[in-house]
This record gives structure tokens, sequence and C-alpha cells, in this order.
């Protein structure tokens, strides 16, 4: 489970296919209450076997407590999936935990 709390979006995972510097990598999120489908093409970097991948525009869907379901595809190619949570600016993620039912500690 991925956390984002703070435009811009960022975060790292570990790819199942690494991508050639010069590709560019969409990302497609679906909340799961509503079922909103987001496509958005992001920016990435890759350092020490990690992609860390940047969601340039932050999206009105993102309210905090949101959750999504995501894939990262190369072009068409799935290269990673998982699941993403919206929490407040001042959440400490080092501490948080899954569950609770308010997201803005």
């Amino acid at each position: 489970m991925k956390t984002i709390s703070e435009s811009p979006y960022t975060f790292s995972f570990v790819p199942l296919i690494y991508p050639q510097i010069s590709d560019d990598l969409i990302i497609e999120l679906r909340n799961e209450i509503s079922n909103l489908l987001i496509i958005e093409a992001c920016n990435w970097t890759e350092n020490l076997g990690r992609i860390y991948l940047t969601i340039p525009t932050p999206q009105i869907d993102f309210a905090i407590g949101n959750k999504y379901s995501f894939v990262v595809k190369n072009s068409t190619t799935p290269i990673y999936y998982g699941k993403l949570t919206v929490l407040s600016e001042s959440t400490d993620i080092q501490n948080f935990e899954y569950g609770n039912k308010f997201y803005t500690e």
C-alpha cells in the first residue's frame, strides 16, 4: 500500500519490468468507492533499482481518505500493480496504521 500526502504526489516502487530511460510511464488510478478512473502521464526517475514516480497534476478526486487501485504502464505493458491512499499532510506516515477510521492524525 502506497501513501501520498503532499503535492506533488511522489512515491517509489520496484517494477515488474524495468523501463528504458526514454520511456513514458502512465498511471491508471481507480477510486475504490466511486469507481472513477484517472489516467495520467507521469514524470519518473530511477535510483538504486527503484522507480520514483511523480503525479504532476493534483487531481480533484484526491481527497483525504480516498483509496485507489492503480496500474503503472509503460505504453500498454503493466509494470506495477498497487493500492494507494491519500492522507492529510500532517499525518505521521512513519507511524500510520492502516484501517483506522480517520486519516487526519
